[in-house]
């Protein structure tokens, strides 16, 4: 009966955990060419997803520079900032360069038309905060 029951935990724990996923595709260069829309974004573990937000993409030409069109909503308006980005794949991460000495981005492949990008704040005055975007091809 022991052995059921082991046998029946063992299944009911790998069932449970498949059901989350894991960023272990092992993307190249190329998976990172072409343009991505914004799928979902949270800050601080916090969805804050919406029609605003989705309109927001980011466009990779094959040299890895990128145009991130972010869009946001303040006040009521839904407003674009632009900004200029390096991608450069790395197995299942990829590095996002940028000019920023606020703001750290990684990246994470989860098949060649999924990615994820961390983006950590630090403000210098002890403001820091983590925003993560889910994009899709």
């Amino acid at each position: 009966m022991k052995k059921v029951i082991y046998l029946a935990t063992a299944i009911l724990l790998i069932i449970s955990c498949s059901k989350d996923e894991v960023a272990n595709y092992e993307g190249k260069q190329s998976d990172l060419t072409g343009v991505w829309k914004l799928k979902s974004v949270k800050y601080e573990d916090v969805d804050i997803t919406d029609d605003c937000y989705k309109k927001s993409t980011i466009s990779v030409k094959s040299d890895g520079s990128a145009i991130w069109k972010e869009y946001s909503e303040y006040d009521g308006d839904c407003s674009m900032s632009i900004d200029s980005y390096i991608f450069k794949a790395n197995n299942v991460n990829f590095d996002i360069e940028d000019n920023s000495s606020s703001s750290r981005y990684y990246g994470k492949f989860y098949s060649k038309n999924d990615i994820e990008i961390t983006k950590f704040f630090n403000d210098g005055d002890g403001l820091k905060a983590t925003t993560v975007y889910r994009f899709k091809k």
